[in-house]
């Protein structure tokens, strides 16, 4: 993709009936951010290989999934309006990407370079920006199969644009920024030139409400916290009553519905929920989860900052996932990777969900972890040979007893 002159991506002309294709750089960032093209390798795919349905893109690459116009000033009101405005920089920025959001979910700006994408994978250290994913959203309407794992640190990459535009340029600022300050010049040069930004979680829960086509969703290289996903949300809340202590209304936690509720089969997602919130948070976050009523396969895993990312408990509404008889019907997988069996009732949890979920097969647990593991495995093994567990319907049993994924014994 960095290659230079007209002639770079001729070798796609002979590739009309392309339908997938894996993208891998075997150079770091800093190498391929002075030629590359990210831009123009969009373009050549989308008019040499229309048929395109599946993308893998692995390591460090820029790779771009639509193409965004890069506007002269007076084209941008709301940004014209801003600009003498004394305006603070945070709120500023803040304004900013809430008018481009409303853009790009609005299908307002973003060509697709891939109109027919099915399946999308993103590779570790990709670079998929804020901008592409949330027109990937509004836009891709046969997306079934999405797949994120951890982007790249890397943030010489963001300063890449489409050269190639006649309105671009890195150097001239619009006398309309000559009494701006340099750090809201650049600020609106950025958003004029469409320079990418990483996304947030705030962007992929905007995402996942308006893609309805998704049956199958890997959001384990991301962390989802619970400001994003819920709305009513208290930053240090000792409890969640009718009232708060002023005497005004207490905000109730709610989460607005994804679009893909009624299609999405397979869910592997990282949830941050603080175990120190009132349990009612916990029980909106399960019974939404609950909402997913076709859902065949879910996998809870920890985040980076702590072991529980939401209490598989009773107690804390976990009941909410099966609320309505959705999920007792479908649920064929459910995976814990949390400490599971210190943050509820251990067998009898198990065999609460074998009767709940009579499809349910496929069960994974975390044992937690000591320095040698045998403490757990122990429990583990009298676990396994209680009678009632043995004649459940559950037919398999992974259990994860150590920091990594691949540490596990299935039964």
């Amino acid at each position: 993709m960095s290659q230079k002159g007209s002639a770079a991506f001729t070798i796609f002309q002979q590739l009309g009936n392309l339908k997938r294709i894996k993208v891998w750089s075997s150079v770091g960032y800093r190498d391929c951010v002075v030629n590359c093209r990210p831009w123009g390798f969009g373009r050549a795919l989308k008019e040499f290989c229309p048929k395109l349905e599946s993308i893998d893109i692995d390591g460090p690459n820029l790779f771009w999934l639509f193409d965004l116009p890069i506007l002269p000033y007076h084209k941008i009101p709301h940004i014209a309006s801003l600009i003498h405005q004394n305006v603070p920089e945070d709120r500023l920025r803040q304004l900013l990407q809430d008018h481009e959001r409303e853009e790009l979910l609005g299908g307002k700006t973003g060509v697709p370079f891939f109109p027919h994408l099915k399946k999308l994978i993103l590779g570790h250290n990709h670079l998929v920006a804020a901008q592409d994913l949330l027109s990937l959203g509004a836009q891709c309407q046969f997306l079934t199969h999405l797949e994120i794992h951890p982007s790249t640190s890397n943030t010489e990459a963001w300063e890449v644009y489409d050269k190639n535009d006649e309105h671009a340029t890195s150097t001239t600022i619009s006398p309309l920024l000559s009494d701006a300050s340099s750090t809201t010049s650049v600020m609106f040069e950025s958003r004029r030139l469409r320079k990418r930004r990483p996304f947030n979680d705030q962007d992929l829960v905007l995402f996942l409400q308006v893609c309805s086509s998704l049956r199958y969703l890997d959001l384990t290289g991301c962390s989802i916290t619970v400001e994003s996903l819920v709305d009513g949300y208290i930053a240090s809340p000792s409890s969640v009553s009718a009232t708060t202590a002023s005497g005004t209304k207490a905000r109730i936690p709610s989460i607005r519905p994804w679009a893909c509720a009624d299609r999405l089969e397979t869910l592997k997602i990282t949830l941050d929920v603080p175990l120190e919130l009132p349990r009612e948070y916990h029980a909106v976050v399960w019974k939404h989860l609950g909402s997913l009523r076709r859902l065949r396969s879910l996998t809870l895993m920890p985040t980076k900052k702590q072991r529980y990312i939401l209490v598989p408990s009773w107690d804390y509404g976990m009941g909410g996932l099966f609320q309505g008889g959705g999920l007792s019907q479908t649920l064929e997988t459910l995976r814990f990777q949390t400490n599971w069996y210190l943050a509820c009732q251990g067998c009898e949890m198990v065999l609460a969900l074998a009767v709940w979920c009579p499809q349910l097969r496929n069960l994974g647990l975390e044992w937690g972890y000591s320095f040698d593991g045998w403490p757990e495995l122990q429990r583990a093994d009298s676990f396994l040979k209680d009678e009632r567990v043995k004649q459940c319907s559950i037919r398999r049993f992974d259990i994860y007893h150590g920091r990594d994924d691949d540490d596990s014994m299935s039964f």
